[in-house]
């Protein structure tokens, strides 16, 4: 069976750019790992389920909603964003189970979000990892990336941790990419020690 690394934290911490040089490193050495993310998981589904600023899909009351809290976007979800959940972490179990090594991006929003990826993964090896960035450095990325909403990270902020028990935290604050997936990859086993 393959194994299954998780990173967490809020939108525009830095998990995508960890997950693309990791994949960049594994994929040069010849070891076929794949990868998922909420990000996928909320294009999936379609546009009808979806409320976002400056749009309310007509069934979006049982999707995937993003709600104004203060200066915050709250993402909020119905019965149809918890089916597509449920179908994205049970995905991932499957390519574990057939022997693919599966590394995700995602947001755990609340003790729900936890025990759902512990449930579908249960009897498998699975490595969560904590990717710490400091609220302003993510709303500087959140707004240069031009394809966020202001508000989603600092709506994460105070509730992605929660619950979690981890077996590695990263911090993209201050140190590069490069640093980041080295000391992953050292924790997998996947690197010798210097």
């Amino acid at each position: 069976m393959g194994r299954v690394v998780i990173l967490n934290d809020t939108s525009s911490a830095g998990k995508t750019t960890i997950v693309d040089l990791f994949l960049a490193h594994r994929h040069a050495e010849g070891d076929c790992w794949l990868s998922t993310g909420i990000d996928e998981c909320i294009a999936r589904l379609p546009d009808a389920w979806h409320r976002t600023p400056g749009f309310d899909g007509p069934w979006a009351d049982a999707g995937f909603r993003l709600e104004a809290v203060d200066d915050a976007l709250v993402v909020r979800g119905g019965d149809v964003w918890q089916q597509m959940l449920t179908a994205y972490r049970r995905t991932v179990a499957v390519w574990a189970r057939v022997g693919f090594d599966v590394i995700v991006d995602d947001v755990m929003l609340d003790a729900s979000a936890v025990e759902g990826w512990r449930a579908e993964l249960d009897g498998l090896t699975v490595v969560r990892v904590a990717v710490h960035c400091a609220l302003d450095a993510a709303e500087v990325r959140e707004q240069a990336r031009g394809d966020r909403y202001r508000g989603i990270a600092r709506g994460q902020f105070d509730i992605v941790h929660h619950d979690v028990q981890y077996d590695l935290e990263l911090d993209t604050t201050s140190r590069t990419p490069d640093e980041l997936v080295d000391e992953l990859e050292r924790h997998l086993g996947l690197r010798s020690e210097p």
